[in-house]
């Protein structure tokens, strides 16, 4: 597989020096070791069933020197127990697109040329077709017949010239969507076994209007599961900004799905039969008890749910029923979303936005308040946590399109390393799922003060997204044993 990220290959001696005369009751424990200038390196905590207690990134204190800083706790911040613990290191971090994911890995939006030949007036293509260009003219409606003043007629994957109007001296290129209309992907959820859950929020250009529904694929992205809701989709859904699968509530929560009130959709995971709405609309927001602007959602301690403007919920209940009160913190600072993130505790969750950085929160059962948070020099609306590593995935959507990592060490953020591929524009967000991530492109993008939600219909776009999702394999380097540390 193609590199995306160069990384040293090769390891240098490395001199463990240990701190010395540790009783067993000290929690501090400082790891040093020595290997390559200028690289980046992981320290993993280990039990003796390996594990993983705790994941640090260690820090170069002088050319070749690395350090790292254990605390005592799991990923979850909670003290680990007395013991003994197994000390690795691992050198790097590099991204590899998964060709085994939809077509060279990617689904969405896919763009062909040919040139035409009136023999063979029949060009098929790997999905559905979504537009035509015939010497440089869009066509989108042609009918369902070759008439004398048709060019050419689409069904479904199929593209029939129509010899008479065109001559080997035409050119054709085709859209189509793989392996479905996959039209402004917005966010996605991937439930245990892997299959896929894509929002999508329909542009409608012509119409100026942006429905939306979701898609369940399969694992590998190369097909719908059928058997789900309406022939593979949930339809309907509108102005809806981030989709959570629930596991243990056998639940698909969708923020902003319910028809303009602004509630959040619980629909069945097995199934994708609609359950009901939590919040909703009242009032123009003025109601205490409405998710005025549910641009995000997070699964709380015991029922609890929180919502974008930071409103806490009971899930179980319908509409302003299981309504539990409001944090005091800005809600407006994560317009738009997806924005919000479990955390590894239950009462405590991230959130980010167009603009604002990553802020990480805490529901002290009375009220969300911001713990910690940090700027970041780039836009990004989305992110992911890899709880087990305490690792942020954030895509910058601009000016470029990278992954930013960063580090959560319980006391404040710290970005890691950036993952580059040339081939990806702005990003909307990011999800990650058993060491693969999930890159979304969406239909739109605009300026750099631009918003890209409800403002879809206000500015003038300036440029256009991939429209599409991509599949990364995520890859750590090998671990290298070092010692045995007593707690």
């Amino acid at each position: 597989m193609k590199k995306l990220f160069f990384l040293v290959s090769a390891y240098c001696v490395l001199n463990i020096l240990f701190c010395h005369g540790q009783s067993q009751s000290e929690k501090n424990i400082s790891i040093r070791f020595s290997g390559d200038g200028n690289s980046l390196y992981w320290v993993a905590i280990r039990d003796n069933s390996k594990r993983l207690i705790k994941f640090i990134p260690a820090r170069e204190e002088e050319k070749g020197r690395y350090f790292a800083f254990w605390d005592g706790s799991d990923s979850k911040g909670d003290d680990a127990s007395s013991g003994v613990y197994n000390v690795y290191i691992s050198k790097g971090i590099e991204w590899a697109i998964d060709r085994n994911f939809g077509i060279d890995g990617r689904i969405g939006l896919f763009h062909k040329q040919v040139s035409v030949d009136p023999d063979l007036p029949k060009i098929q293509t790997q999905g559905s077709i979504f537009s035509v260009f015939v010497n440089d003219i869009e066509y989108r409606d042609t009918g369902d017949a070759l008439r004398g003043e048709t060019s050419f007629i689409v069904s479904g994957d199929t593209l029939t010239l129509n010899p008479v109007k065109l001559s080997k001296t035409n050119t054709a290129r085709i859209s189509y969507f793989y392996p479905c209309f996959l039209e402004n992907p917005w966010d996605l959820a991937i439930a245990p076994d892997g299959k896929i859950f894509v929002l999508l929020r329909l542009k409608k250009m012509f119409s100026g209007a942006y429905s939306g529904l979701v898609i369940k694929l399969n694992r590998d992205g190369r097909d719908k599961d059928m058997n789900f809701g309406v022939e593979g989709e949930i339809p309907g859904i509108h102005r809806a900004h981030q989709i959570l699968v629930v596991p243990q509530d056998n639940r698909i929560y969708i923020a902003g799905s319910e028809y303009g009130t602004y509630g959040t959709g619980s629909y069945k995971l097995d199934s994708g039969a609609y359950w009901f709405y939590i919040g909703g609309h009242k009032d123009q927001g003025r109601h205490p008890a409405t998710t005025w602007w549910p641009t995000g959602i997070a699964i709380g301690d015991g029922n609890k749910i929180h919502i974008g403007d930071l409103k806490v919920y009971d899930r179980t209940k319908p509409m302003l029923e299981g309504y539990l009160y409001c944090g005091t913190a800005n809600p407006y600072v994560i317009r738009p979303g997806p924005s919000l993130e479990k955390s590894a505790k239950p009462d405590f969750f991230y959130r980010t936005g167009w603009n604002t950085g990553i802020s990480k929160m805490k529901d002290t059962g009375k009220d969300i308040v911001e713990i910690y948070s940090l700027k970041l020099p780039f836009k990004t609306i989305g992110i992911s946590y890899d709880a087990e590593r305490s690792l942020i995935y954030a895509g910058s959507r601009y000016p470029d399109g990278f992954v930013s990592i960063i580090y959560d060490d319980g006391k404040s953020f710290k970005e890691i390393t950036r993952l580059n591929d040339p081939d990806l524009v702005g990003i909307h967000t990011v999800r990650v799922f058993d060491d693969y991530l999930y890159v979304i492109e969406d239909g739109v993008s605009y300026t750099e003060d631009g918003y890209c939600a409800e403002e879809m219909n206000m500015k003038t776009w300036t440029s256009s997204g991939k429209n599409r999702i991509s599949r990364y394999r995520v890859i750590f380097g090998k671990e290298m044993f070092l010692q045995k540390i007593k707690k």
